[in-house]
């Protein structure tokens, strides 16, 4: 019974000091802010491309942007990406997206801004584009631009 106690403790004992991390070694520096290269607007959104600094211990890159209903969103790209996909906003006007480079200990890097007009939303094409045709107690088609879907009157 004094045998599996003793290994009992030994063990745990073991085990803690095993599990405890030296903070003296932890990297403290951030890493550089990253160079854009390249945005792109899409519908709803843009695609912003961009070269990492050189750092051996890059985790991610973080974009932070406020959306169109006032939300602030982030977006998170891995270190193997050169880009990150800004998306869901229904505006067209300027959106400032504030990007930062994340290293494995969380040290953030200083921010880079950058601004765009986003294209009109998917939304607002399909909205331009369909025409519906009433009918009496419903709907009697629905047009799309080049293409027309006939509906069933339910009676």
């Amino acid at each position: 019974m004094k045998i599996i106690k003793i290994l009992a403790i030994l063990l745990i004992s073991f085990t803690t000091l095993l599990g405890c991390k030296d903070d003296e070694n932890q990297d403290s520096t951030p890493p550089g802010s990253l160079t854009i290269e390249n945005i792109t607007p899409t519908n709803g959104g843009g695609i912003i491309s961009y070269q990492l600094p050189n750092d051996s211990d890059i985790l991610f890159v973080r974009a932070e942007y406020t959306n169109s209903l006032g939300v602030d969103v982030y977006r998170v790209s891995s270190s193997h990406n050169n880009s990150i996909e800004i998306d869901g906003l229904n505006q067209n006007t300027a959106i400032t997206v504030r990007l930062f480079v994340v290293d494995e200990n969380e040290n953030i890097s200083q921010p880079v801004e950058v601004e765009f007009i986003p294209l009109p939303s998917f939304i607002f094409l399909v909205q331009e584009s369909i025409t519906i045709t009433p009918d009496l107690g419903g709907v009697r088609s629905v047009s799309y631009t080049h293409l027309t879907l006939p509906t069933k009157r339910i009676v």
